[in-house]
C-alpha cells in the first residue's frame, strides 16, 4: 500500500516532467497483471483525468496472453508490448498489441 501511495504522490511530478511543462488533461494507464491461478484477465486500461483526479475503466485484453506483467508503450503510442511470464522455470514470451488511445482498446497482433 505504501508503494501505491508513493507512486500516486509522484504522479503529478512525472506528468509535468514528461509533458515538457504542459500537463495533459488525460493520461492512459495500462496495468499488467498475473493471470495464472487468479481471476485477472490480462492488461487493464484506465483513463486518468488530471484536473479532477478521477480514474475511469476503459477496457481489458481478455484471454490469449498469460501473465502480462511488464509493459512497454512504443514512443509513437500506437503499440504496447508485454512480457509474459510462463511457468516456474522462468520461461516467457513477448506479446505485441495495437493501442487505440481514442477508446483505450488493445488488440493482440497475431
Amino acid at each position: 500500500m505504501k508503494k501505491i501511495i508513493f507512486l500516486l504522490y509522484l504522479l503529478p511530478s512525472l506528468i509535468f516532467a514528461q509533458s515538457k511543462g504542459k500537463i495533459p488533461k488525460t493520461l492512459d494507464l495500462l496495468i499488467g497483471t498475473y493471470t495464472t491461478g487468479t481471476s485477472s484477465e490480462g492488461i487493464y486500461v484506465y483513463r486518468f483525468y488530471t484536473e479532477s483526479g478521477r480514474v475511469a475503466y476503459l477496457s481489458r485484453t481478455g484471454g490469449g496472453v498469460d501473465n502480462p506483467s511488464y509493459l512497454c508503450v512504443a514512443p509513437n503510442g500506437k503499440y504496447v508490448y508485454s512480457v509474459n511470464e510462463i511457468g516456474d522455470d522462468r520461461k516467457g514470451s513477448v506479446s505485441a498489441f495495437t493501442f487505440d488511445p481514442k477508446v483505450g482498446a488493445l488488440n493482440l497482433i497475431k
